[in-house]
């Protein structure tokens, strides 16, 4: 997609008073003076009200500015789940700047490449204990990225690299009045995302600052944001899921509170949401189970916890229902992409609709329609491809305009990859990927359907299920099987035989383990999985 075709699109939004010209920034400063002795956000060492996060981001602007920090300059984000993260994403924004949502698993392959396709100026880095050669890794990337000027640390680094870059720390910070204005534009990107995938170095999505504002302000409506709202994560407010959908950044705009972990580990969760009455918890599928299994061993009290949104990956109905039991919570199942799109089922939707579907888009002028392999639009309740487009959709990966001619419809829908149908209540359903599609002997194999079909297996904890080259059948098909004992293909192929499911959906191979690889969001790695699976190596 042309880049002055999606202008003209933004006017339009801008013409219809969609997009108001406003940006996250302005957001925040008008929430952060209505409520500035409140605590707008805690992390595992300290907590911030909003008055003061306010001034802390101005000096962040002004100390950005002062390093010549211009409008529009990239600065790479690679800062764990904190009130310095918080400091930094909104102090980037208010100096005009453009904040690149690095991973704290990302790194230097991925920091150097990110950080030289972005020309990156400055760096924030906080300090890691999880790598033992943290300082040695930030400093062997700041050395191979020659447009980076400044590294920010909330630490003292002594690595050696480069001679002419500036060093700051968080504390330099008190150096600067903090009376600083807001540089942010509202028609320059607010963030740089980072999609994931199995294509080696990730994405990059700029996400518009009128149209990112709007995307979390119809999340944060859809999901009952309020004043009231605190809000825990243990996913990082990296990803879009945990930032604003509606996120820390709702909770924020909404004038509630964040609570933000560094860890997924529920022993340190459940202890803080006893201590600050957090009500509203994102956490994908994995992390449901993994918490469940300490909930019957947890001696803190969770009833102020209300609402739990999940995403990501596809939550099973037995899982849903436990979790509704045993964390006493209602459910809000979603789907969103960095790219664009956001759905999410409702508060008061019946059980049904919450584990069998994601809901339906967050605005009315979302455009949702699914199609076939040329583009042409299939009837309600068929299965093809989900494309989509609206007010806050993305114009484009950044610097891949061949990456972008493939990804768009010649009517200027974005190609999601992901499978789905359209139910008769007009919520969307998402099946799996298109690519992840088994062809199985000419017969088409949806992993996620059969992986539903294994998870009601007696004896079945979780399935992961996937197609690999076969010289007879073209593709087989592999489930990969965490049991309650040792399960064999048999007992597999004779429960879904008795179940009535077409026998060429029947695993043609059945392997065994004990957990699965996990991507950084809570995904099962099936990359990892197939590569298990044919060279038989771990």
């Amino acid at each position: 997609m042309e880049n002055m075709n999606f202008e003209r699109i933004i006017k339009a939004y801008e013409e219809k008073g969609v997009l108001k010209k406003r940006t996250i920034v302005d957001a925040f400063i008008e929430t952060a003076h209505m409520h500035g002795n409140k605590i707008a956000i805690y992390d595992t060492e300290a907590c911030i009200t909003y008055a003061d996060l306010e001034k802390r981001t101005a000096q962040f602007a002004e100390m950005l500015v002062k390093q010549k920090v211009n409008t529009g300059d990239r600065v790479l984000l690679h800062v764990a789940n904190s009130i310095f993260y918080v400091v930094s994403l909104l102090g980037t924004m208010r100096a005009g700047a453009v904040p690149v949502l690095l991973l704290q698993e990302h790194h230097e392959n991925e920091i150097v490449s990110i950080g030289n396709t972005t020309e990156a100026v400055v760096m924030v880095a906080g300090y890691s204990d999880y790598n033992e050669d943290w300082e040695g890794m930030i400093g062997r990337s700041l050395n191979c990225i020659p447009t980076l000027k400044t590294l920010i640390t909330d630490v003292i680094f002594q690595a050696d690299c480069r001679s002419d870059i500036r060093y700051i720390t968080e504390k330099d910070l008190n150096d600067y009045c903090g009376d600083f204005g807001n540089f942010s534009i509202s028609n320059i990107p607010a963030v740089f995302l980072l999609s994931g995938g199995t294509t080696g170095v990730p994405k990059i999505i700029p996400k518009l600052q009128e149209a990112y504002l709007y995307n979390i302000e119809k999340c944060m409506e859809r999901c009952g944001y309020s004043e009231e709202t605190v809000y825990l994560t243990p996913l990082s407010v990296s990803h879009d899921f945990a930032l604003a959908n509606p996120g820390l950044l709702g909770a924020l705009l909404a004038g509630g509170t964040g609570v933000l972990l560094k860890t997924p580990f529920f022993d340190e969760a459940f202890e803080l949401i006893e201590k600050y009455n957090v009500n509203t918890v994102t956490l994908v599928p994995a992390l449901i189970s993994a918490w469940l299994e300490g909930v019957d061993f947890c001696e803190n009290d969770l009833s102020s916890w209300k609402v739990l949104i999940t995403g990501a990956a596809k939550i099973d109905e037995k899982l849903g229902f436990a979790a509704m039991d045993k964390f006493g919570v209602k459910i809000i199942n979603g789907y969103g992409l960095g790219e664009g799109i956001s759905c999410f089922t409702s508060l008061d939707d019946e059980a049904d609709v919450v584990f069998h579907s994601q809901g339906k888009p967050i605005s009315e002028y979302d455009v949702m329609k699914i199609i076939d392999e040329n583009s042409n639009e299939l009837p309600q309740g068929e299965i093809g491809e989900l494309a989509e487009t609206g007010p806050y959709t993305f114009g484009g990966y950044y610097k891949n305009e061949a990456l972008n001619r493939e990804v768009f419809t010649t009517d200027g829908l974005f190609r999601t990859g992901d499978k789905a149908k359209i139910d008769d209540k007009g919520n969307l359903v998402i099946l799996g990927r298109v690519r992840e599609q088994i062809n199985r002997a000419g017969e088409n194999v949806i992993p996620s359907e059969i992986e539903e079909y294994l998870r009601k297996c007696p004896g079945v904890v979780d399935a992961s299920v996937f197609g690999i080259p076969d010289s007879v059948l073209g593709e087989k098909t592999i489930a990969v099987i965490i049991g309650e004992k040792v399960i064999k293909r048999k007992e597999i192929s004779d429960y879904m035989l008795e179940q009535g499911i077409a026998a060429y959906k029947i695993p043609d191979e059945v392997y065994l383990m004990d957990e699965f690889p996990y991507k950084n969001i809570g995904k099962v790695d099936k990359v990892r999985l197939r590569e298990i699976v044919i060279t038989g190596k771990e």
